[in-house]
């Protein structure tokens, strides 16, 4: 819950994935020579901003932050870290993290029995896994940063329908840029913040 120094890269979470979306999606408007929402939302103005905070702030408390984040970024990543890079740290998660949403899936009717579902999901929670994994290691571990970056791409992705190759195209050249951007084949130092540090026993 630390903000100092973290306002800049809490700002970042909130519009980065969003932001990729929102290209897939006008991408995909040009592609199929579309408007730019086929599916019109039923709220507008006051209404249409209401309903979006609504469902950032359900997904922040209720799910991201304070539930999975708190175990994928908030306790799992900085033992994974201390181990080994942050890039086979966002491998190693995004395989345990896929089957997790599985009896949220099959509650919404996805095609769980699929291979093909399967392998979509990895390939998007992998891309996802980088992402995330590489702004919550620039907010020095912060469980907060990477909750709102979890939540607001959750919430984007409920106001945006986009066909999954599209998704996985543009989350795969974000990632490329962020991965050799920050070396994220490198081990982090010991000493940073996202990296667990074993408690020194006393006496």
């Amino acid at each position: 819950i630390q903000l100092r120094g973290l306002v800049g890269w809490s700002l970042l979470g909130l519009v980065l994935l969003p932001a990729l979306l929102l290209i897939s999606h006008l991408i995909n408007s040009l592609i199929n020579r579309q408007p730019i929402r086929s599916d019109p939302l039923q709220e507008v103005g006051q209404a249409l901003i209401g309903l979006v905070i609504v469902k950032l702030l359900y997904q922040l408390f209720f799910f991201n932050a304070t539930g999975e984040e708190t175990g994928w970024r908030g306790f799992g990543l900085p033992r994974l870290q201390a181990r080994t890079n942050p890039l086979i740290a966002s491998v190693v998660i995004a395989f345990f993290w896929t089957p997790f949403h599985l009896f949220w899936w099959q509650a919404e009717g996805r095609p769980v029995m699929s291979a093909g579902f399967w392998i979509e999901m990895y390939i998007a929670h992998t891309l996802f896994s980088v992402l995330i994994v590489w702004i919550c290691n620039r907010a020095k571990g912060s469980i907060l940063v990477a909750g709102l970056t979890h939540a607001a791409t959750n919430t984007a992705q409920s106001f945006l329908q986009i066909p999954s190759i599209l998704l996985i195209m543009t989350f795969s050249v974000a990632a490329l840029i962020v991965i050799i951007a920050d070396r994220m084949w490198k081990k982090l130092p010991s000493d940073h913040p996202a990296v667990f540090q074993t408690p020194a026993l006393e006496g």
